[in-house]
């Protein structure tokens, strides 16, 4: 319990914060002189980047556009999903063993795989980004809300309902839909996590996002080169990154209590 409510409480100061500092603060403005400037709690908290801006101002817009994103393509990943769980109680036994046979088959590849194809043909870019995701995030979703779909279709309400003349669209959206979301929603940290780690990666290799919109990925990229002469950027940037991570894995956990 206390471990959870730590980790919502560094979510909600983090991002609230970011979102504040964000808000109130003046534009992260280029300035050579004060290049890996390291930090200084009037003027710089949390130092200087490579181009002398300031670097906590520089990350709370990057962890803003980052969470934003990955957000937007969680909330597509799990609209997908549920539609093809609800659905797949009430489709013909082919077409349901094609689907299974999809899903088992892009299981097997990682994003980053899928990325670095997609680069391949798109080049780097917010597109090949959102498709890694997609294509990474989709079939793990579906997988879970499918088998949870069979479970309720075996349910005595839902045979009562399809002996009542229930049909196919009534039971997705009255019967299995409401169940498949409240599973949704207890994945969704979890789900946002990995979507966070994934772009971030991405980033980092350079098939983020475009020179000029910085990233959480794209910053730890840029403190790679100067672990010696400025570790504060890595460490300004990296450990908010590991607590963001871990806080949402660890909501995303059952309570004990939740378990009984």
């Amino acid at each position: 319990m206390i471990t959870r409510m730590l980790a919502k409480g560094w979510l909600i100061l983090w991002f609230g914060g970011t979102i504040l500092y964000w808000a109130i603060g003046s534009p992260a403005t280029v300035n050579v002189d004060n290049a890996l400037a390291k930090p200084n709690f009037f003027n710089l908290p949390g130092g200087a980047d490579t181009y002398g801006r300031n670097l906590l101002l520089v990350l709370s817009q990057a962890s803003l556009l980052s969470f934003i994103f990955a957000l937007t393509c969680v909330f597509v990943i799990t609209s997908i999903s549920l539609l093809v769980a609800g659905l797949s109680p009430n489709l013909p036994a082919r077409i349901s063993r094609g689907i299974e046979w999809i899903i088992q088959l892009l299981l097997a590849f990682p994003s980053l795989l899928f990325a670095i194809m997609i680069a391949g043909f798109l080049g780097p870019g917010k597109t090949t980004m959102a498709l890694a995701l997609v294509l990474g995030g989709t079939p793990w979703m579906t997988r879970v809300l499918w088998v949870r779909a069979r479970e309720i279709s075996q349910q005595e309400f839902v045979w009562a309902a399809r002996s009542l003349g229930a049909g196919p669209f009534r039971l997705a959206t009255k019967h299995y839909l409401p169940h498949l979301l409240s599973l949704a929603t207890v994945k969704i940290p979890s789900m946002l996590a990995q979507a966070i780690m994934t772009e971030a990666s991405l980033s980092f290799l350079g098939l983020g996002f475009p020179i000029g919109q910085e990233s959480w990925g794209s910053l730890l990229a840029q403190a790679r080169d100067y672990l010696i002469e400025a570790p504060h950027i890595s460490i300004v940037v990296g450990v908010p990154l590991f607590l963001s991570l871990l806080s949402l894995e660890v909501i995303s956990k059952p309570a004990p209590t939740e378990l009984v």
